[in-house]
């Protein structure tokens, strides 16, 4: 790959659901900037982690690349903006957080629908078991 930010989409930790980053490419060096609820907090309080490309590769499976126009100066400055906001499943997640960085949207598609059906489902359960008490 050359160099230059991409847009990464990743199966991730939970079935069914993907998981986007941000990858910068720059001469030898690879990393990816991405917000996740299993990052622990980075010292401003948010949930943005940046990580080299190998050790992501360990937690998730590319599936989808793309190269933006962006700069890697444009996507930290970007980022910086967004250190201190903590992972929230609705407002601010990864695809929330690539969609601003890129500066374009990055589809919400059907495992996006998948995890709030999910959630919602879990939270339904849930709810029955302790009203039944």
């Amino acid at each position: 790959m050359q160099n230059g930010v991409y847009v990464i989409k990743c199966r991730g930790k939970i079935p069914y659901v993907y998981h986007w980053g941000i990858l910068i490419i720059k001469n030898n060096e690879r990393y990816v900037l991405h917000n996740s609820p299993f990052n622990q907090k980075n010292k401003f309080g948010g949930s943005i982690k940046k990580e080299s490309f190998e050790n992501f590769l360990k937690e998730y499976k590319p599936i989808f690349l793309n190269k933006t126009n962006l700069t890697e100066k444009e996507a930290l400055k970007e980022t910086t903006k967004l250190l201190n906001k903590p992972f929230n499943t609705i407002t601010f997640n990864c695809n929330t957080y690539v969609s601003s960085i890129a500066k374009k949207f990055v589809p919400i598609s059907v495992d996006n629908f998948l995890t709030f059906g999910f959630v919602f489902m879990l939270g339904f359960i849930v709810y029955k078991a302790l009203n039944n008490k």
